[in-house]
Order: C-alpha cells, then structure tokens, then sequence
C-alpha cells in the first residue's frame, strides 16, 4: 500500500502537478518577455528582468524533479530566488499594466474598431462620377 501512495504521490503530484504547471508558468512568462522585448508595449527592462527570474525559476525544476528521480542535481537556492523573483516580477507586471493604463487614458470609443494594419477603411460609402 505504501509503495501504491508512494508512485501516486511522485507522479501525481509532483510530476504532473507543480512541476508541469510550474513549466506552463516558466513558458507564459517566457513567452510574455519576449513579446515585451519585441513590440517594446512595457518598458524594456521589465521583458529582460522577466526572462532572467524565469530561467532562474526553471533551475527550480531539479528540486521537485529530484522527489521522483533519484540523484537529480538540485540548487537549493533557485527554490528561494526563483519563486520569490517571478512573484515580484509579477507584481511589477501588474503595476506597470495599472500605471500605464491610469496615464494614458485611450481616447477611443471602448467599442470602436482599430485596424491592426492595412490602408485606412472608408466609413462612408465613395461616389464616384
């Protein structure tokens, strides 16, 4: 019964569970960093913090991997700098998206449509002759 509770819980919980969603979070945040370093929408410094607390964050892997494989190496502190770096990078994330957007009011109609690209869209039909 033991051993049955013992696969469950390794590969359950911390296979599927943290280190899986840990991974989706490490590819958002990723992900979000580079459209940030590539459009420059947020400042810049903020796509390259998120990229650096990121990797640190991955290292943070070997710790819950080493729960199911045996012998995985481990950084202890990539525990600590990691999860506690990408909280803050977060929260950064979010007051820059609130201080931003309280600055900068859009003074387009919240329904209206914008092109992305392209030539400007006549709003009224053309006559010609």
């Amino acid at each position: 019964m033991d051993v049955a509770w013992t696969a469950q819980h390794q590969f359950g919980e911390a296979l599927l569970g943290e280190h899986l969603s840990q991974l989706l979070v490490i590819g958002w945040s990723v992900t979000l960093s580079m459209i940030i370093l590539r459009t420059a929408v947020l400042p810049r410094r903020l796509g390259g913090t998120g990229l650096v607390v990121s990797t640190i964050y991955l290292l943070n892997q070997g710790d819950i991997l080493a729960t199911a494989v045996p012998g995985f190496p481990v950084w202890d502190l990539a525990g600590l700098l990691g999860s506690t770096g990408w909280g803050l990078w977060v929260a950064a994330l979010g007051v820059t998206v609130v201080v931003r957007r309280v600055r900068t009011p859009s003074s387009a109609p919240i329904n209206a449509e914008v092109p992305l690209a392209g030539p400007p869209v006549p709003t009224q039909p053309t006559v010609s002759g």
